[in-house]
């Protein structure tokens, strides 16, 4: 859990942490250094009695500058942009910014206006993530045990501004109790046929009780100490944390509805060989129908966008495109088994799925006659393209984060196609939703290295067919219970669509069909 607490602090810019410990203090301090993120410098607070929220921060009062410190918790899950935060301490200039819980917890906290006013009126909750300004130090009791509420207290009785900051999209559970993380994944428990070896669990696992290892995939995990089981991702494949003695591992299952799962070893090693970051084969059965892979751990390119400053975000996607680059240029030979490439045929299935999942589901009142003759310029247009290989689904959270690089996952459906339907699927993502003039100078930035550039007019017919599929798939999955996540970037996905795709539809008689599509 601290671990993830620590790349969170990095994503956000920061360069030096300060761990208080107590428990296994040796444990942490001889392991701690090696594990933690590279390029953050760590020190230690040594508690050996325990001192409190407050009295821990007065021994610590030596690493406040004049700076905004970050103070947090290391028991609770919490994945939230930082950006409302730091904007409203800039705005303000307040004694702290508390990041505020609407909907969970003990919601003790009156907030006003945006603004503190009580902590034991109710109405929020304190998430224990707080931006503090070094003359919170005054305000904490001259004792040795004491609590940070306390300082927050005599800062109300003076007068201070303490901010009450919420985040919409965030992520927050307290998982400081065994039964708060059991109860924050759903009540899991072991399955059965897993060893935990000295009853322990590593810190942060989630284990659960439908792991539905078999038989013949138990005798090949003998030292698994525990099982994770991870989010699904749209898809027939599902995905479980392994974790052993010293290092965890991703274990894979794929279903019998996409084939093409299948080709994911194949394809990690020819691209290894090429010098694209992936995650390493450790071991596949059932034909590559069940793999252990290397774990890459849990940070997405999505997640470093999202708490990045623009100049970071620029940086790291040039390292990306660099990636995409060196894939498109790659020389295939025969023996690489690719899916079908693109052509007017699967340009058509996605129309279709478009039609379908979307159009009928979203936007019933959308003459689809209207669509036809846009929709085949823009494939027509695509087929016309030199073709290169294409990763398929190169979106934000299909690009891992791993030792300061982009590594790429989920390209088992690599086939050959346009390069601007990569392009369009990395920079017109609706995940990401980014502004037309800052996806028009990525494209720059890829034009630079590479061996086939894409003009503009290329590019918006990728990014628009790309969108076209997009909305289908969001259509479709959303239908499914337990999906609805996806539906929530239909409005972006259309704001992109009508970025891109709207000089394809001039000239058609009734009107542009753009315009009959929710905003919401």
């Amino acid at each position: 859990m601290i671990l993830q607490v620590l790349a969170q602090l990095q994503s956000w810019g920061v360069k030096e942490v300060l761990v208080n410990v107590h428990h296994l203090a040796a444990k942490m301090v001889a392991e701690l250094p090696a594990l933690c993120p590279p390029d953050l410098k760590l020190n230690f607070s040594f508690e050996a009695q325990i001192l409190g929220t407050g009295g821990g921060l007065r021994k610590m009062g030596w690493f406040f500058s004049e700076e905004p410190l970050w103070i947090c918790n290391a028991d609770v899950h919490q994945r939230l942009n930082p950006a409302p935060m730091l904007k409203a301490w800039e705005k303000q200039k307040p004694l702290a910014c508390l990041w505020m819980i609407p909907e969970q917890g003990p919601r003790t906290v009156k907030v006003e206006k945006g603004r503190v006013r009580d902590f034991r009126a109710g109405g929020m909750t304190f998430s224990g993530l707080h931006l503090v300004n070094r003359e919170l130090l005054r305000y904490l009791p001259d004792r040795e045990f004491s609590s940070v509420i306390e300082a927050y207290d005599a800062a109300l009785a003076d007068k201070k501004k303490i901010l009450g900051v919420t985040v919409p999209g965030s992520e927050w559970a307290d998982l400081g109790t065994p039964e708060q993380l059991i109860a924050a994944e759903g009540g899991p428990v072991l399955a059965p046929g897993v060893r935990l070896r000295k009853g322990r669990i590593a810190s942060g696992v989630v284990v659960s009780a439908d792991v539905g290892l078999t038989p013949e995939e138990r005798k090949k995990l003998p030292q698994v100490d525990a099982v994770g089981l991870l989010p699904a991702r749209g898809s027939d494949r599902s995905f479980r944390r392994l974790y052993f003695e010293n290092h965890t591992e991703i274990f894979m299952r794929s279903g019998e509805a996409r084939p093409e799962n299948q080709r994911f070893v194949g394809h990690s090693r020819f691209l290894k060989k090429q010098g694209i970051r992936v995650p390493e084969i450790l071991e596949s059965g059932q034909q590559g129908r069940w793999l252990r892979v290397e774990d890459l751990g849990g940070l997405h390119l999505l997640d470093r966008l999202e708490r990045g400053s623009p100049a970071r975000n620029l940086t790291d996607m040039k390292a990306v495109l660099k990636t995409v680059a060196r894939l498109h240029a790659i020389k295939i030979s025969g023996s690489l088994k690719l899916e079908m490439p693109f052509d007017e045929k699967l340009y058509a299935w996605e129309r279709q799925l478009f039609e379908n999942e979307f159009l009928k589901r979203h936007a019933p009142f959308s003459d689809a006659r209207k669509w036809k003759q846009g929709l085949f310029r823009i494939s027509e247009g695509l087929c016309q393209l030199p073709s290169v290989l294409l990763h398929r689904d190169l979106q934000s959270t299909n690009v891992m984060w791993v030792a300061g690089e982009p590594a790429l996952i989920d390209y088992q459906g690599m086939r050959r196609g346009a390069a601007a339907y990569d392009l369009g699927s990395l920079l017109a993502d609706p995940y990401v939703n980014r502004p037309r003039d800052l996806q028009l100078r990525l494209l720059r930035e890829y034009n630079r290295v590479a061996a086939c550039p894409v003009n503009e007019t290329d590019y918006a017919l990728g990014a628009s067919q790309r969108l076209i599929q997009a909305l289908g798939a969001y259509g479709r999955l959303g239908a499914l219970k337990g999906n609805e996540r996806f539906l929530a970037h239909i409005p972006a996905a259309v704001q992109q669509l009508r970025l891109w795709a709207g000089e394809f539809f001039e000239g058609q008689g009734g009107g542009n069909p753009l315009w009959d599509l929710p905003d919401e």
